[in-house]
């Protein structure tokens, strides 16, 4: 049990910190916004629009961010979503107008709708269920943990290195993130399932053969 813990909680810090440069590539848009209004003109009108671009597509991918959780497993969604959320960040580096700002903000609210679904997911698979609120909590301190370092972080990257450079080098953050989840999380083996569950697998069999719920009724 000892090999599990020390597993299961890596994988809690490698969420956690994934959680932190996830809620970095939201906010430097707000830190850099008078900046690009400034260099492209943009109206107070069109800064609103494109401030609001991340979050109606992130609102509405959810839903099927979830089913895709299910369907596929968290390793291989989580995997998808931060390697196409970095690239859409340092994509917006090198925009040129609004039309393609705005398409790429969507993008980044589209392709962050899977992390937190498969965090839960993941809790779900490594605790039991009296051990499942800790995990859970620690992965969701992450946007706490970012909505404070977000504009000392920010701000210093675009004194230092212009607004481009620090969208470019907030998503290249990822990558590392990226490669350390592809090398480090696996689902656990049906001995780890039993060591980790017990008794519940019984009781979860049990509820897989009842109803279910319609999406109509949900």
């Amino acid at each position: 049990m000892q090999k599990i813990s020390r597993l299961r909680w890596s994988i809690i810090l490698v969420l956690l910190i994934a959680a932190v440069v996830n809620y970095l590539d939201r906010a430097n848009l707000s830190i850099a916004n008078t900046t690009i209004s400034k260099e492209f003109g943009f109206s107070s009108t069109q800064m609103g629009l494109l401030l609001s671009a991340f979050l109606w597509p992130y609102a509405l991918a959810n839903l099927p961010a979830g089913w895709l959780v299910d369907k596929f497993g968290p390793k291989k969604m989580f995997s998808w979503a931060l390697g196409l959320w970095s690239g859409f960040t340092i994509l917006a580096g090198f925009v040129n107008g609004y039309s393609m700002f705005y398409g790429l903000r969507m993008m980044l609210g589209i392709s962050e709708s899977p992390f937190f679904t498969s965090g839960i997911k993941i809790t779900h698979r490594w605790f039991p269920s009296n051990e499942r609120g800790l995990p859970t909590a620690i992965i969701n301190t992450g946007s706490q943990i970012a909505n404070a370092v977000a504009p000392p972080i920010l701000t210093i990257l675009l004194l230092t290195m212009g607004w481009r450079g620090m969208f470019i080098a907030i998503g290249l953050a990822g990558i590392p993130i990226l490669l350390l989840w592809l090398k480090l999380y696996r689902n656990p083996t049906p001995a780890e399932e039993v060591e980790i569950h017990g008794v519940e697998e019984a009781t979860t069999e049990q509820q897989a053969s009842q109803p279910k719920a319609s999406w109509g009724s949900l």
